[in-house]
């Protein structure tokens, strides 16, 4: 899948690919300057020898499993197993973990729409949501973002 268009702050011209496993943006003067960026970046993520690694270049550190090459900046989702935090369980669950459980829970038409795109998802997105509501049960919820 692409999109394209203008972003709102500032109003810069993007064009995005949502290719499996990853993700590219390019951005330009106008739109199709936009997409010739994203199609570079793809030339080259293409004909890297990639070193992968968990750290985004100059950026943070990712502990759930998304890898960032090191030699072009390359990005995948499952790349690594996830670093699981012992207790991490064991908190409030936050605003935007409250919404999503929400929605899981009362979104049926959304909840279709994604098993029938993904289905070799379905079981990890049950599990995630038996997560959080043990977690919600157990802890509540704290409010924050």
């Amino acid at each position: 899948m692409v999109q394209w268009g203008n972003g709102i702050m500032p109003a810069t011209p993007f064009f995005e690919a949502f290719i499996p496993g990853t993700f590219i943006r390019g951005e330009g003067r106008t739109i199709a300057a936009a997409e010739d960026r994203a199609f570079e970046q793809y030339e080259g993520e293409r004909t890297c020898s990639h070193l992968w690694g968990r750290q985004r270049p100059g950026g943070q550190l990712y502990t759930n499993g998304a890898g960032w090459c090191r030699k072009c900046g390359a990005f995948r989702s499952e790349m690594f197993p996830a670093i699981v935090e012992i207790g991490a369980y064991r908190r409030p669950l936050r605003l935007m973990e409250v919404d999503h459980l929400h929605s899981v829970e009362n979104d049926h038409e959304m909840n279709a729409r994604m098993n029938a795109k993904y289905p070799e998802r379905k079981e990890i997105r049950l599990r995630h949501a038996r997560l959080l509501r043990i977690r919600m049960n157990l802890y509540g919820a704290d409010g924050r973002i």
